[in-house]
């Protein structure tokens, strides 16, 4: 009886094991050409889109090019909803496209949003899309996707800035290896939180050694943050030659726990805030830290986050924010109770003036992830209240990918998954998974380094809180990509195919210290390859010689420059492309 036992259980491990398999997702990618001839004269633009490994809904958007600057600070829309700062801003956004796996044309009239025909010049386009058909594909089924027991972040970089092959989801006490079997519990490595103090949301790595961890603590009258060391399954360990004996702390309301929106970093520095949906004072600021635990700047942003005017209505004083997430150079933040999204960066405001701290906000009026908005206003108390927990749309996750889209989950507005934010935080609508419904939604994560594991990572819980029923628990992958280019009314760009004259994003980007550029030339030319820095000042030459057509690659060794953001340029002849990157360090 005994060997027929074990045979039973030799036979189950057999079953079991056949049916594992690590997670290896259909990754979609939409592509259209590097530079693409347009009269912009109101003739029809048909430009060639690519879709492969899924059938897609895609938006194509044309932005202006390298205004940012002539722009400046801009507050417009119906109750002034949306603000840009000194970046580039969206002219257009067609309705979706749905396309099939292939190369499909896709048609624009020339006129912006304002019915206006748009002037010649330079501008970029984007493509955005989704896969709006096939279901979802568990890719974790044992870590958590809700912010109850640690919010997830996803880490796509090393410590040299370089992509990883295997991207992590990595949550306060949990980290988990995409491609691992969704199913084998064994695979989730664990780490106690070593603090006592109330703790923050997000935590996040210090960027140049992943075994160390920043996190925003508090008690009563006191906010800082702490440095501990990651232990694989057992508890963190402080870091005590960090700061104060682990801790760095500043004078501050906190409330802790999930109302704090934890810590971010845009690769350069340490970013914390202070409001609180809790506090009745009007009271929300912005801390930069090095990351040595000095705070560097200190910025009032209660303007941005408390609402005193809604208050008498029954909303809440301040919307936080209490989510933070983080991709180099750029920290998103919001709060689940709140219209309020916002995209900042640090290292400009540390560096540079306050004002320079808000990239771009979106706040209510547009129709995206408004509370009390158009749909509410002849059935609320509270109409055009932000800050308001009695009131969807709660956006629990929130996350951003490279070209600048943000994502923000969308719950209690209907069989809808999540908001859409273009580049410079203009309002893209709602999107819904294939099967959709009305029920809870909490998480998604966006992975977007070039690797086999891009697109949308998100929960798949439904009508109820059935956290942990094996239908639902755990993250799904949704495909998901975006694309730029550039739309040129000048001559000499090829008009039926990808631009004679091509420039690659350099990659690793971000990277520390060296990357690849990478361009092709169609004839022999003088070319050059020229480093800057933010001020537009030339840094390096890393090539000026006459090349022969054909495909070219240069390495920039930026060992002895100092971390941040870089524009590197390719002129051949009497075409050139400027493009950004980030060193790390």
């Amino acid at each position: 009886m005994r060997k027929i036992f074990v045979a039973s259980l030799v036979l189950l491990f057999a079953v079991t094991t056949a049916f594992a398999a690590p997670f290896t997702p259909q990754v979609l990618n939409i592509a259209g050409p590097l530079e693409y001839h347009y009269e912009f004269d109101g003739s029809t633009l048909s430009l060639p889109v690519t879709v492969t490994a899924a059938n897609a809904s895609v938006n194509l958007l044309i932005f202006t090019s390298n205004k940012g600057n002539a722009i400046g600070a801009v507050e417009n829309g119906f109750l002034g909803w949306h603000y840009v700062n000194k970046i580039d801003t969206c002219l257009y956004i067609s309705d979706a496209f749905q396309l099939t796996q292939g190369t499909t044309p896709i048609t624009w009239d020339g006129f912006d949003e304002n019915g206006s025909m748009v002037t010649p010049g330079d501008y970029t386009y984007y493509l955005w899309g989704f896969d709006n058909v096939g279901s979802k594909v568990r890719a974790a089924w044992t870590i958590a996707t809700y912010r109850w027991y640690g919010p997830p972040s996803l880490y796509e970089f090393d410590e040299t800035g370089a992509a990883l092959a295997n991207p992590i989801i990595w949550s306060r006490t949990d980290k988990w290896t995409l491609g691992s079997d969704p199913e084998a519990s064994s695979q989730v490595e664990t780490c106690s939180i070593p603090f006592g103090y109330g703790t923050g949301q997000y935590n996040t790595l210090l960027p140049t050694d992943h075994q160390y961890m920043f996190a925003q603590v508090g008690q009563t009258g006191q906010h800082g943050i702490a440095k501990f060391k990651w232990v694989p399954n057992g508890t963190g360990e402080v870091v005590t030659d960090f700061a104060d004996n682990g801790y760095s702390w500043t004078t501050a309301y906190f409330h802790g726990g999930e109302d704090e929106a934890g810590i971010g970093t845009d690769g350069n520095y340490l970013y914390t805030n202070t409001g609180s949906i809790y506090n009745d004072a009007a009271e929300s600021d912005a801390r930069i830290w090095d990351f040595d635990g000095t705070l560097v700047k200190k910025i009032d942003t209660t303007d941005w986050w408390s609402e005193p005017e809604n208050v008498a209505k029954g909303a809440q004083m301040n919307g936080g924010p209490n989510t933070i997430t983080s991709r180099p150079g750029k920290v998103y933040l919001n709060c689940h109770c709140s219209c309020m999204k916002q995209m900042v960066d640090p290292t400009a405001a540390a560096e540079g003036d306050d004002s320079d701290l808000i990239v771009w906000a979106n706040g209510n009026g547009d129709g995206t992830m408004d509370s009390n908005g158009f749909d509410k206003t002849d059935t609320t108390t509270r109409p055009w209240a932000c800050n308001d927990y009695w009131t969807g749309t709660y956006s629990w996750g929130y996350d951003g990918d490279n070209h600048g889209f943000a994502y923000g989950i969308a719950y209690n507005f209907g069989a809808v998954s999540f908001g859409l934010l273009a580049p410079d935080g203009t309002g893209m609508q709602y999107r819904a998974y294939a099967g959709e419904t009305t029920g809870f939604k909490f998480e998604m994560l966006v992975c977007d380094n070039g690797s086999a594991f891009d697109g949308i990572y998100c929960d798949n819980v439904h009508e109820d809180y059935a956290f942990s029923d094996p239908a639902t628990y755990g993250f799904w992958f949704v495909g998901q990509s975006s694309f730029s280019g550039v739309l040129t009314s000048r001559i000499g760009v090829a008009d039926a195919a990808p631009a004679a004259f091509a420039v690659a994003q350099n990659s690793p980007n971000p990277f520390n210290p060296t990357t690849t550029i990478s361009f092709n030339l169609t004839k022999s030319a003088k070319t050059t390859v020229e480093v800057y820095n933010v001020a537009g000042q030339k840094v390096d030459t890393l090539v000026n010689a006459n090349l022969s057509a054909g495909n070219h690659s240069v390495t920039w060794n930026a060992a002895k420059f100092s971390a941040g953001v870089y524009f590197y340029t390719v002129k051949s002849g009497d075409l050139s492309k400027t493009m950004k990157m980030t060193l790390l360090k």
